[in-house]
């Protein structure tokens, strides 16, 4: 089977390019009919108070006042109901909790409790996962950005690579395992060199490094690398998800902000921003080029946004701000390199119910076809 290797721009990515939005004056929660809403317009509302009861529970991450609904797009272009919160600047909790001084004590069941009640789009997968599986063999953290232009997991592991193992070795002994592993991708020598260090320090975890390919997060592909332990049984989490059990057995804490990368391919920068989720991706962004282009994520996948009317959710990881460009779209000489490139070896490509979406299809054809958008081609 044959991968491929992304050939992006050499970009200098230093995680010191950093800067904070924790105070927006608005954030706007997805509101998603039937839920049981506390809040009524005008109403006060306190940071980290519970706003919406639902299949997921959505809490304010300000205090302030709700000021009704308001129409935006999510980064999939689709068209959402949003409740518009103002902050008052104030940071006043109603019932702000204290760090858990008993948490190397947290059992299995405890932490399903937690994840119960904090239930969001974060932990959902995490929590079905422990209901519905008795025994865990190990868990596999991804600790790699897999997507084109995306560092965010880079940011992790050079700010926080002690809290990182820590929180992996916390998880492992929650969950009563003897093993745990990190993945990384070996492109990065800087990073290997740091972690060396503490591996010795953590019996209980191992760390592999894994080829520089794409995409190397699709199961049936990373199961190809990790065979000997990847099994049925495995906890599949990424840095972020690790990060936010940390919290919630430590500190108590619902998760209301997270890192971005933000890859400005104009001016051939890169900066992180640390902000609070659902705020418009407009505010979040500090100089954005004329005649540019914005995508979320992963440019080979995505549509291209407007920064003005998109919110940021929680399952955007990284902007991407490139020049305005226009491909012109060729006919297919049926070069056979779209199948030949296929991760799945699909047969029927994105039309496929099977596609995962990398659209490497489309990053390879010669005639600049779109395979996402052109699904009968």
């Amino acid at each position: 089977m044959k991968y491929v290797s992304l050939k992006g721009e050499k970009l200098d990515v230093s995680i010191n390019n950093y800067y904070e939005y924790l105070s927006p004056n608005y954030v706007f929660i997805p509101y998603h009919a039937p839920r049981s809403v506390s809040k009524k317009n005008l109403d006060k509302i306190y940071k980290e108070e519970l706003l919406l009861e639902g299949t997921y529970n959505y809490y304010s991450n300000i205090s302030g006042y709700i000021r009704g609904f308001k129409d935006f797009n999510n980064y999939l272009n689709v068209n959402e109901k949003y409740i518009v919160i103002e902050n008052d600047y104030k940071e006043k909790y109603l019932n702000k909790k204290n760090i858990n001084k008993d948490y190397l004590n947290t059992k299995k069941i405890d932490l399903i409790n937690k994840l119960k009640e904090y239930k969001s789009f974060y932990t959902a997968k995490i929590l079905d996962f422990l209901e519905t599986h008795e025994i865990i063999d190990n868990i596999i953290v991804i600790g790699f950005d897999d997507d084109l232009y995306n560092y965010a997991n880079r940011y992790y592991l050079e700010k926080d690579i002690t809290k990182i193992f820590d929180a992996i070795s916390l998880l492992t002994n929650v969950l009563d395992l003897n093993q745990s592993y990190l993945l990384i991708k070996d492109n990065n020598s800087k990073l290997i060199n740091n972690i060396v260090d503490f591996e010795g320090s953590y019996p209980n975890i191992k760390v592999n490094y894994l080829p520089d390919i794409y995409p190397l997060s699709c199961k049936a592909i990373l199961k190809n690398y990790t065979k000997t332990y990847y099994k049925i049984n495995s906890l599949v989490i990424n840095l972020e998800e690790l990060l936010i059990i940390y919290d919630i057995i430590y500190r108590n804490k619902y998760h209301t902000e997270k890192v971005i990368s933000i890859t400005d391919l104009v001016n051939k920068k890169v900066s992180f921003c640390y902000t609070k989720t659902y705020v418009l991706i407009a505010s979040i962004i500090k100089d954005f080029p004329d005649n540019a282009i914005c995508y979320i994520n992963n440019p080979l996948n995505s549509n291209v946004i407007d920064i003005n009317t998109t919110v940021l959710t929680p399952d955007v990881n990284a902007i991407i701000i490139d020049k305005k460009l226009n491909y012109i779209e060729n006919p297919c000489i049926n070069c056979g390199k779209c199948e030949e490139v296929c991760p799945l070896k699909l047969k029927d490509l994105t039309s496929s119910p099977e596609c995962i979406k990398c659209n490497l299809c489309s990053y390879m054809c010669p005639s600049n076809i779109n395979l996402l958008e052109n699904k009968n081609e």
